[in-house]
């Protein structure tokens, strides 16, 4: 199953869209895999259309990063919702469209885990 879709058939006006319409990078599918594809097309401008809860951190943030350093001129649609990560990779965007309905939302860092000791080593986890 993929997380994302990239339409290459705008690719000869040197455009390219990418549609991430699903959780980010927990099926199987790598920030490396996406940003692969895009390079393969070189494209002028990259239309990113958004409609996502979220996923990997350490996927979104590549993908976030690869966008912002990338030479194309990146327009982000959020058409649904950005959530949590997908909100950051949002905000690689050098323009951001949103309707009314749509929703961006951030959060502060969550993490899940388990501690072999007792409320000290939960607060090693959480400093």
């Amino acid at each position: 199953m993929n997380w994302y879709k990239i339409n290459s058939q705008s690719a000869a006006n040197g455009e390219t869209d990418i549609f991430i319409f699903d959780e980010i990078g927990r099926w199987g599918i790598s920030a490396d895999k996406l940003i692969n594809e895009v390079q393969r097309l070189d494209p002028k401008t990259i239309n990113l259309h958004v409609n996502s809860p979220g996923g990997s951190v350490s996927d979104g943030l590549a993908i976030y990063t690869y966008l912002r350093a990338h030479s194309a001129t990146v327009v982000v649609y959020i058409s649904a919702r950005a959530a949590s990560i997908a909100g950051v990779i949002a905000m690689a965007g050098d323009e951001v469209v949103m309707t009314e309905e749509s929703l961006l939302h951030m959060h502060q860092a969550s993490v899940v885990g388990w501690v072999e000791a007792n409320a000290d080593g939960l607060q090693d986890t959480v400093d």
